[in-house]
């Protein structure tokens, strides 16, 4: 009887902690992604990069690079797109 118990009580202490480090593991990759996008998109800005163009991949037509980040789910990047400067309409006169 007190083995039964003994074993079930690691069996469950295993699981336990086995969901613990999934659920580690999926928020240091999950943090390292928004780290890596918030690096690529300053280090696109400090280098130039347009962020007033118009993707050809996106629909409808005439959205930014801020607007198509917010449409995409992803909300830190357009704030630093417009931290940065990044206007949230076209500036070359796009209709």
């Amino acid at each position: 009887m007190f083995n039964t118990i003994l074993v079930t009580s690691v069996v469950v202490v295993v699981v336990v902690v086995a969901a613990i480090a999934v659920a580690v593991v999926f928020v240091v990759v999950v943090v390292v992604v928004v780290v890596v996008v918030v690096v690529v998109m300053i280090v696109l800005k400090q280098n130039g990069a347009d962020a007033h163009v118009q993707s050809v991949a996106s629909w409808p037509p005439k959205l930014t690079a801020a607007m198509l980040a917010a449409e995409r789910g992803c909300l830190r990047c357009p704030k630093l797109l417009v931290g940065s400067g990044a206007g949230l309409t076209f500036s070359r006169g796009d209709t």
